[in-house]
């Protein structure tokens, strides 16, 4: 795997954001998010309703993916991470309506899955 999930900011706030480092330069085609979602009853449900393709993107070794649960324009930038580390910030946007959230409860856990190919069934 070459991402790795290193926090979540704003949980649940019009701006939250995923923040994923890149640990080995890549394209992010083929890799996916999902969350876990609860029953009304509080319990785990194995049903994932938020799920996040990223597109064909090449990422470099180091930098940061944030991802936002908003709508915007997937750009890059320049900036500081943590105190002192200038990195690049790959920035992608979800594309969920003003005031809709995905990391909005306690436990909220993002998964990120590597897919090689998808194969559609047929069933005739």
């Amino acid at each position: 795997m070459n991402l790795k999930v290193i926090g979540i900011r704003n949980a649940g706030e019009s701006n939250e954001r995923l923040l994923i480092r890149v640990t080995k330069d890549c394209n992010l085609r083929g890799y996916m998010i999902i969350d876990n979602t609860y029953e009304e009853n509080g319990e785990l449900s194995n049903v994932n309703r938020h799920v996040f393709v990223f597109p064909d993107y090449k990422v470099a070794e180091g930098n940061i993916i944030r991802l936002y649960t908003r709508r915007g324009i997937n750009k890059e930038t320049d900036g500081t991470f943590g105190k002192t580390e200038i990195v690049r910030y790959y920035n992608f946007y979800w594309g969920f309506d003003d005031g809709c959230t995905v990391w909005n409860k306690d436990g909220d856990t993002p998964y990120i899955l590597h897919y090689d190919e998808v194969v559609p069934i047929d069933f005739e």
